[in-house]
């Protein structure tokens, strides 16, 4: 969980054990581009005003490589994962488990979906990556992951499901970035969470915990 600050090495981080809870199919929308090696969905709206850095936003593009970014015009899918230096044009970015995957596991159960739950002023955006493959050389569906906005307080949630598949050469980052600059806060570990705004982690290869 990151709390909201005026800058993305700032926020404040905290671990805990949480549900992850599936988006509902019947009312999430679909981003089916995104189920891809190297997918990127549209701009999408977030449902609401959603601060960040001190910046409102109110949409975001969805990536096959584990990250969102609140840059509606960005074009790249990043998959070189590296908050220190991402590409500008694709900041900032939101980032549950950003490496080189894959959303095209076999039996096409791969699914790229958003839902907004809740009411005004306490709605929440649900970004969710299903049976993902990580990397994209796996075949199985490795990990299920979630960002989560939540409006008002702009609070920023990562939720994880471990999945039957097994990591396959993963050198993920976990994190966010800011808008300009180099600016970020990245998980240094999944087995013991710290976070740092000084050293760049991008080989994180274990799931993080079911929650």
């Amino acid at each position: 969980m990151y709390g909201y600050s005026q800058s993305a090495s700032n926020y404040v981080f905290s671990a805990s054990t949480g549900t992850f809870t599936q988006v509902t199919d019947a009312s999430a929308t679909r981003l089916s581009a995104v189920e891809a090696d190297g997918g990127l969905s549209a701009a999408q709206n977030i449902g609401f005003t959603f601060t960040y850095e001190g910046v409102n936003y109110t949409q975001f593009r969805m990536s096959s490589n584990g990250f969102i970014s609140l840059n509606p015009t960005g074009t790249s899918t990043l998959t070189t994962n590296d908050l220190s230096t991402a590409n500008a044009s694709s900041r900032p970015i939101i980032a549950p488990l950003w490496d080189d995957l894959d959303g095209r596991a076999t039996g096409g159960v791969s699914r790229a979906l958003y839902e907004v739950t809740g009411t005004a002023p306490n709605r929440v955006l649900t970004v969710e990556w299903r049976n993902w493959e990580w990397n994209y050389t796996s075949s199985t569906p490795v990990i299920s992951f979630q960002v989560k906005l939540y409006e008002t307080t702009n609070i920023i949630e990562f939720h994880y499901r471990s999945e039957t598949g097994s990591v396959s050469s993963g050198s993920a980052t976990i994190g966010i970035g800011s808008a300009t600059g180099t600016a970020y806060l990245n998980l240094t570990s999944v087995t013991t969470p710290a976070v740092s705004s000084t050293t760049s982690t991008t080989n994180i290869n274990t799931k993080p915990s079911t929650g």
